[in-house]
């Protein structure tokens, strides 16, 4: 072989890494750096007060709305996936441990590898998998957002750019789950955009009423459980809270945490919470302190469920192997 032919040239492949690197780096400092500037106003004794003296039977109450938060998420893998593939829901709730586990090791992207590969397993596409938690994102943050309305109506003295912003980021994310819907109906969707053609695959769900409905409802269950987590968290903390603060906490945070750039979103996870309680006028002590122990509340029980769940699911089985060999072998 010539030296020519042996020299490696630049692919796109490196160029889209440094663009993807770039992007999460510039996230990351749009969403934290409006609170760097609070962050020396904190009083460290009155932060470690907050931290040092909470109720813990609703911080154990917390924890365990966190676990049937991840019940919830493994029934809405199950609507999901009904209608072209059967897995058994216990299957599924331990792949939801392993994969929220998972986010702990593999930074860029999380879980979502190892359960792509846990469910082809179960016969189920690479892409079909990657479409439906594209779907699933989709549908969760519109379900944020129309609980996110009711902040305004609930509480007094929010900036009127932040009613907007709600209202706004709502209506879109509806109207793209009402497109989705659309599209699964029509078969096909060449002249959609490009974002959407790729979720295309995975759209045979949302054909049925029924489906659409279950998914919902599951959706909403799921934030519903994360609000009353979030209340449950203020009281631990003494923090007077209403459900109208905890939604615009989970607005926040769901919009901070939108691009993956640390493991499991720390840092960008604190500035949405943090920032949220400030638009709410909760003191920079106990806002810090929220952010703090929610982070925990939504990270640390399915950590210590599902990581030996992870490790008994990490290494790739024999059936595997094979189904890769033979997926390289077609055409």
């Amino acid at each position: 072989m010539s030296d020519i032919a042996a020299t490696p040239r630049p692919t796109a492949t490196s160029g889209r890494s440094l663009r993807r690197f770039l992007l999460r780096l510039l996230w990351f400092v749009t969403t934290v750096a409006p609170v760097f500037w609070l962050v020396p106003q904190l009083d460290a004794p009155t932060l470690g007060n907050r931290l040092g003296h909470p109720v813990v039977q609703l911080l154990l109450l917390a924890a365990l709305l966190n676990l049937a938060g991840q019940v919830v998420q493994a029934g809405c893998w199950s609507v999901l996936l009904r209608p072209r593939h059967r897995v058994p829901f216990a299957r599924l709730l331990r792949y939801e441990f392993a994969a929220q586990s998972t986010a702990y090791i593999d930074v860029p992207r999380g879980g979502d590898p190892l359960r792509s590969r846990l469910l082809s397993r179960q016969n189920v596409p690479t892409g079909v998998t990657g479409a439906l938690i594209t779907l699933r994102r989709i549908v969760r943050a519109a379900a944020i957002g129309v609980l996110a309305i009711a902040a305004p109506l609930l509480m007094a003295g929010l900036p009127g750019w932040v009613t907007a912003f709600i209202w706004s980021s709502t209506v879109a994310t509806v109207a793209l789950v009402g497109l989705l819907v659309w599209l699964a109906h029509r078969d096909g969707g060449e002249r959609a955009p490009r974002g959407v053609r790729r979720v295309a695959e995975g759209l045979f769900c949302l054909r049925s009423p029924r489906t659409l409905l279950l998914l919902v409802v599951l959706v909403l269950l799921g934030v519903v459980i994360d609000t009353v987590a979030a209340v449950v968290i203020l009281s631990a903390l003494h923090v007077h809270g209403s459900v109208g603060v905890a939604a615009l906490v989970l607005f926040f945070v769901d919009v901070s945490v939108s691009l993956p750039v640390t493991p499991v979103h720390l840092g960008t996870f604190e500035a949405g919470a943090f920032f949220s309680l400030q638009l709410a006028h909760v003191p920079l002590e106990a806002g810090a302190a929220f952010a703090l122990v929610f982070h925990a509340q939504q990270n640390l029980p399915q950590l210590i469920a599902g990581l030996p769940l992870r490790f008994a699911a990490g290494q790739p089985r024999r059936e595997d192997h094979d189904s890769i060999v033979e997926l390289g072998a077609q055409p």
